[in-house]
């Protein structure tokens, strides 16, 4: 059955991953370690990502349109996803998509800014924290990049607008929640940490009063619909 669904074209860059090895269906969120559950769920395909250039990682299995992941024969199958603190993720693809310096050398980057990056015309390397949130604030989730997106744009919800999930874990409880996960799906597997930021402070020093206000006015759905505060 999965092997002829093919990678959703529908909402560009959005990945639903339904894996019948373990009856479960994973809603990644862009920021929110999804590299480290793409290598359980490849794991338990068999597939090995470390043969595959990075590019290719979330192509690398089969994947749904959101109305595909609806479907009757997934309703018994554990939908799952993990969610982070929308100041926290802010920081972390600030510190991940821009440079401090236009001449690094690093791939898909161009003049210091990650090309997905470089359409939108108003980031640049070196420019401040505070220039980038603001920046990320004037674009609207529709035009926006899937690393800033709000998260509850790539989850299920109802009508009435609450999440539709069997299992919500957070970022700030991970390995926990993912270990708890992991027994709920009978996986006997360890969790791995891919790109794990190094050498940043807490995402609070990052922060000034206003800007946290900003932040809370742009990803108000996320503060309501996923129960976070500053």
């Amino acid at each position: 059955m999965l092997s002829r669904i093919q990678r959703s074209s529908s909402r560009a860059s959005f990945y639903i991953y339904p894996v019948e090895e373990c009856s479960a269906v994973y809603y990644p969120v862009p920021k929110v370690g999804c590299t480290s559950w793409l290598r359980i769920l490849c794991s338990v395909q068999g597939i090995d990502l470390d043969t595959r250039s990075g590019d290719l990682w979330f192509e690398s299995i089969p994947s749904v349109t959101p109305r595909e992941a609806s479907r009757r024969c997934f309703r018994r199958w554990t939908h799952f996803s993990f969610v982070r603190n929308p100041w926290d993720r802010l920081v972390s693809c600030f510190l991940n998509k821009i440079q401090p310096d236009p001449d690094v050398e690093k791939p898909t980057f161009v003049d210091g800014v990650s090309s997905g990056f470089v359409r939108f015309g108003c980031f640049r390397a070196g420019m401040s924290f505070s220039d980038f949130v603001r920046e990320v604030a004037a674009i609207p989730d529709s035009e926006a990049d899937v690393h800033f997106r709000s998260q509850v744009d790539f989850l299920p919800r109802r009508r009435g607008g609450e999440i539709r999930l069997d299992f919500l874990g957070k970022f700030e409880s991970f390995g926990e929640d993912s270990a708890r996960l992991l027994d709920q799906l009978g996986l006997e597997l360890s969790v791995p940490h891919d790109k794990k930021t190094v050498g940043r402070g807490a995402y609070r020093s990052y922060y000034d009063g206003a800007l946290k206000d900003l932040v809370a006015t742009r990803y108000a759905a996320d503060v309501r619909l996923l129960d976070y505060a500053f």
